[in-house]
């Protein structure tokens, strides 16, 4: 972080300036992410029930809109979606460091959870933990190729976890306190519904492809909807952070305890 933008503040926010609304993007993006994701489980559950005897153009329209918006289909536009949050989070809590060094507060935790969001928003463009499976599946046989990379997984969620833990001493009692709560939502679905949902598929009876159930569909949509939550959850924290105003002099963002802006 560069310790000339980290000085490049001013005393106060543009002149007739506003708060901005940052609460609306959140609301925003959390319902587009519904939209996306009830609506991708509801065009999977079409599919499965069969189109073959629709016409052509159905057909295919029916097959690309659930490999487009189906969250288990992976790299589509749920995936974007997710990563995108993310990322935004990855800025937000940069944006905060920024600041925050400009005002003289503590910030380098900020810098330490933006760097986590940002990597978390790779792993869900590119299925970073994909690559878990290889060293997953030399451990055990037993979830599966497609769920082996949980056993190590767990073993990098509990080590980071504990660095976070010792990280999160640094930030303000509330806020360490909503990252926490949406952490463990995320991981909630990350891991446990993961891990809910593999154990279904494995030990299923019935002659049929466990991955075409309905109740399969369900575990997604509450897997992938924790998911979506817990980064929604943490990106309102990171944004209570800064206060974000509108003006004729440009937009300017200052810690939420006041100090120094960075304007632009």
């Amino acid at each position: 972080m560069s310790r000339h933008l980290a000085h490049a503040v001013q005393a106060g926010a543009p002149t007739s300036s506003r708060p901005a609304r940052t609460d609306r993007l959140v609301l925003v993006i959390a319902a587009v992410m519904v939209l996306v994701l009830v609506g991708g489980i509801l065009v999977e559950s079409v599919r499965a029930r069969g189109v073959e005897e629709a016409p052509g153009a159905v057909q295919i329209l029916v097959w690309r809109g659930a490999r487009l918006l189906y969250a288990d289909a992976e790299a589509n536009l749920w995936a974007w979606l997710s990563s995108i949050t993310l990322a935004l989070l990855a800025v937000t809590f940069a944006v905060s460091a920024l600041v925050r060094r400009g005002a003289g507060q503590p910030w380098r935790a900020m810098v330490f959870l933006s760097a986590v969001a940002l990597l978390l928003s790779a792993d869900e463009g590119a299925m970073l933990h994909e690559t878990l499976n290889e060293i997953g599946t030399r451990i055990t046989d037993a979830l599966g190729e497609f769920n082996a990379w949980l056993v190590p997984g767990v073993v990098l969620v509990v080590v980071a976890g504990a660095v976070l833990l010792r990280v999160a001493r640094g930030l303000d009692r509330r806020l360490r306190w909503r990252l926490v709560l949406a952490g463990g939502v995320f991981l909630a679905g990350a891991l446990g519904m993961e891990a809910v949902g593999a154990a279904f598929a494995l030990s299923y009876p019935g002659p049929d492809n466990p991955w075409e159930t309905g109740t399969y569909r369900l575990l997604v949509g509450v897997e992938e909807g924790l998911e979506g939550l817990g980064a929604l959850m943490a990106l309102r924290a990171a944004l209570a952070t800064v206060t974000v105003r509108w003006g004729a002099g440009g937009l300017s963002v200052t810690p939420r305890a006041g100090g120094a802006t960075i304007d632009a």
